[in-house]
């Protein structure tokens, strides 16, 4: 199976975002970088046709006025940017596929009901998003679970592949500002060992790129994102 998305330059362009990531990086701490964010994304979506309507828009309402029960406010930034990545790389772009990538762990870190979900945003986003929350409790208890979850993944449809892929991507440009070495060690084993099977399923030209991120992130220093912006305030 041919995965519809272009690789081509994917390599340098991933270093560049890398670069761009750092610089945000030093304006997370301000709600204005998260409507610089939605801005880019609007530019963006507007290259392929679409607008902030519809779907789309209540997808980015839904974000601006959910309670988020894991993270700050300013985490929509991360949903915004798996979007983009989505919108880049894929030859067949759809809103669904926005729509799930502004939505993808909405479940997980935000109090937001599947009902509202499935009613709001219909079946395909709904079961997308089902399939890739992911359970944080069950994943303590079960050391199967990461197994289990992936496989699942491996047969889902391939818009639902194309966001974890490039949800984990966003994560792994942005993982050297977390400051445990305990959890940034656990993330990268998970990265090799289930993500990078699936990227395998047809997008072996992105293989190189994760595992440069991987192993750049095992040699990095790792640091919390105050002190990340401490450092490079003069910069």
């Amino acid at each position: 199976m041919r995965w519809p998305v272009n690789w081509i330059g994917i390599t340098a362009k991933m270093r560049t975002e890398f670069d761009t990531q750092k610089e945000r990086c030093r304006k997370a701490a301000s709600m204005q970088e998260i409507w610089s964010e939605e801005t880019i994304f609007d530019k963006k979506i507007s290259k392929f046709g679409y607008r902030v309507e519809g779907k789309i828009k209540e997808a980015l309402q839904v974000l601006r006025t959910a309670k988020f029960i894991k993270h700050e406010k300013n985490y929509i930034a991360h949903p915004i940017r798996v979007a983009e990545y989505c919108l880049d790389f894929s030859e067949t772009s759809s809103e669904d596929l926005i729509v799930l990538s502004l939505l993808h762990n909405i479940l997980e870190v935000a109090d937001y009901s599947p009902q509202e979900l499935l009613l709001k945003f219909g079946r395909n986003v709904y079961e997308g998003c089902v399939l890739l929350t992911v359970d944080r409790d069950l994943q303590k208890k079960d050391p199967s679970y990461h197994r289990t979850y992936y496989q699942k993944l491996l047969i889902a449809p391939v818009h639902v592949q194309l966001v974890k892929i490039m949800d984990k991507l966003d994560n792994l440009l942005v993982l050297f500002i977390q400051p445990s070495e305990e959890i940034c060690r656990l993330y990268l084993d998970e990265i090799e060992e289930y993500l990078l099977p699936l990227v395998a399923v047809g997008a072996s030209s992105l293989m190189p790129v994760f595992k440069k991120l991987v192993e750049e992130n095992r040699t990095w220093p790792h640091q919390s994102l105050e002190d990340f912006l401490k450092k490079n305030a003069a910069t």
